[in-house]
Order: C-alpha cells, then sequence, then structure tokens
C-alpha cells in the first residue's frame, strides 16, 4: 500500500469508534526491493536493487564470475508467485560476445541469479592432477608408463 492507501484504511477501521478522524502516515522506512546473486561469485548475497539492473550488471555488482570455476551459462530464477519461479537459462558467454544480447534482460525485485560450478571443478575435487601424473614412453623397455 502506498501512505495514503493505508491513511485511507485506517480511517474506514476507525470510522466506528472515532467522528471524522484526520489521519497522517509518514513512511520512516519500508523493505528494499533487492536480488540475490549466489553459486560461483566472488561475494555471493543479497543485493539492494536500486535502479534497472541486467543480469551481466548484477553479476558485476557480486564482484564476477569466478573465472576457474563458474560455468559461462547461469539461471535467473523469477517468482511468479508464492510457491513457483520462473527459471530462465542465460549464456553468458553469447551475451558478453555480443551475440544475445536480447538475454541480458533487467532483473525484477527478489529476482535470483545462480552461477553453477564447472563439471571439471567438480572432478578436479576428487582426482588428483598435475604436470608429474601422466603417460610417457620408456625408451629401454618400449612400455608406456604410468
Amino acid at each position: 500500500m502506498s501512505a495514503s492507501e493505508l491513511a485511507e484504511a485506517v480511517k474506514i477501521a476507525y470510522r466506528g469508534i472515532l467522528h471524522d478522524p484526520i489521519i497522517n502516515v509518514n513512511i520512516s522506512d519500508y523493505q528494499k526491493p533487492r536480488f540475490t546473486v549466489s553459486g560461483q561469485v566472488a561475494k555471493p548475497g543479497q543485493y539492494e536493487l536500486r535502479a534497472d539492473i541486467t543480469i551481466t550488471e548484477a553479476l558485476a555488482v557480486a564482484g564476477g564470475m569466478t573465472t576457474q570455476t563458474a560455468k559461462s551459462q547461469v539461471f535467473l530464477l523469477h517468482r511468479t508467485s508464492k510457491e513457483w519461479y520462473q527459471v530462465q537459462k542465460v549464456d553468458i558467454g553469447a551475451i558478453q560476445k555480443g551475440k544475445d544480447m536480447k538475454a541480458d534482460v533487467f532483473l525484477k525485485p527478489n529476482d535470483m541469479i545462480f552461477v553453477p560450478e564447472k563439471f571439471i571443478s567438480n572432478f578436479r575435487k576428487y582426482v588428483p592432477y598435475g604436470a608429474a601424473i601422466g603417460a610417457y614412453l620408456s625408451a629401454s623397455t618400449s612400455a608406456v608408463t604410468f
């Protein structure tokens, strides 16, 4: 409700108790619109939606995607009701290359952006790798050694 709508609602609610009440409403604080960025970004969290902001701008506000582990395809979750979200897959790589600028949509209050982790970064957590590990051919035995 706006301040004037709230004043009118209070006036109607007290009509039976008060005769012609004069009601003034001053807003000292309100719940500001916000968006959330989570996953593979430098500073995941909730941010105020102060102006029109696109998905790529929101990712920049969250410190950018982590280059080593972040997938270039992110998910935009927009609440359509209390129980349902509309989920949209957005290819940030295509936007950055100028191929699909229409996908860089403006956020709405309570939208969430999720940046998933690359498969290879999950794989690397559990499998040892490095320069010392690999296959090489032994000259003396003509056999492959691991």
